[in-house]
């Protein structure tokens, strides 16, 4: 419809005031369609993430439609008739990222619900790891897994892998202070607790493949993906390895400060997990001293 009315206004047979007109209604229906849109969808576009990704994409269409309708007709005739058009633009970029990244906040708020309720600080009063957040972690992949199936097939793919990074870089970054706040945490927890952190480890990667292929053979991409887009990746990889290592492996990762476990960790954060893992020692004592 707005470039049946932009070719009118370009007419030959069109007066400088109908020409004006049609373009005064051009901007009016898309100034329209910003206003509207968001309110009128506001439930829709909240929770619905295939809607948010719709509109984020019809807002991104549209603004490149204006910036490439007519080009340089276009521009003539906004020129002869001082009516501005390219303002719309920004308008239309600034409506589809406001659209989707408020959706965003509001599955991130959801997914770090979820593991706040988990039930993480009753493990320093139980000796295994509470069933509620084996629980947790699954709905948490599981809504993950549904915004893959959801956003991939719709979105571009660099917004999306933007936005399934971000939501993961979230989910792990609660995780990691969930985990390396607590002040003790049972052998047997521990174990279970690394296991958790595998399953993240292993399902993750798969957000940034194709969402049909579940076993993938080569996964090269993928993991180079994720390190991409999960700023944490690596430090969480670290702190699957030291749920499930003993003094002497923390110890040997941590190489005086130049392994990879110091690459990732501050030397007082390694000694809290240490204290927290492991009973007081001489052993424990002796690695404390070594980790600066």
């Amino acid at each position: 419809m707005l470039t049946n009315l932009v070719q009118e206004a370009g007419l030959s047979s069109a007066t400088e005031r109908s020409s004006a007109r049609l373009l005064f209604t051009v901007r009016s229906i898309c100034e329209l369609y910003v206003s509207v849109v968001p309110e009128y969808h506001r439930d829709a576009l909240e929770k619905l993430p295939f809607h948010a990704a719709v509109a984020h994409n019809n807002g991104m269409y549209l603004a490149h439609s204006i910036l490439t309708l007519g080009t340089g007709h276009l521009i003539k005739l906004v020129q002869q008739n001082a009516v501005p058009l390219m303002d719309l633009v920004g308008k239309f970029r600034q409506l589809a990222a406001h659209i989707f990244l408020e959706h965003m906040k509001r599955q991130r708020d959801q997914l770090l619900a979820i593991l706040k309720e988990a039930g993480f600080n009753r493990l320093e009063s139980e000796s295994k790891l509470p069933a509620s957040v084996e629980k947790a972690g699954r709905q948490v992949l599981h809504q993950l897994r549904n915004l893959q199936k959801i956003w991939q097939p719709v979105l571009p793919l660099e917004v999306y892998l933007r936005a399934i990074g971000t939501l993961s870089n979230s989910v792990l970054e609660e995780l990691l202070l969930r985990i390396t706040t607590m002040e003790d945490i049972p052998a047997a927890a521990a174990l279970q607790l690394a296991d958790q952190c595998q399953n993240f480890t292993n399902t993750l990667p798969l957000l940034f493949g194709s969402v049909n292929d579940e076993e993938p053979e080569d996964k090269t991409e993928m993991v180079a993906l994720v390190l991409q887009h999960i700023h944490l990746w690596a430090r969480f990889e670290e702190l699957r390895h030291l749920l499930g290592a003993g003094l002497r492996d923390i110890e040997g990762r941590w190489s005086s400060g130049k392994g990879p476990l110091a690459a990732h960790f501050a030397a007082d954060e390694v000694k809290q997990m240490i204290r927290a893992l492991f009973q007081n020692t001489d052993h424990r004592a002796a690695t404390l001293s070594r980790i600066k």
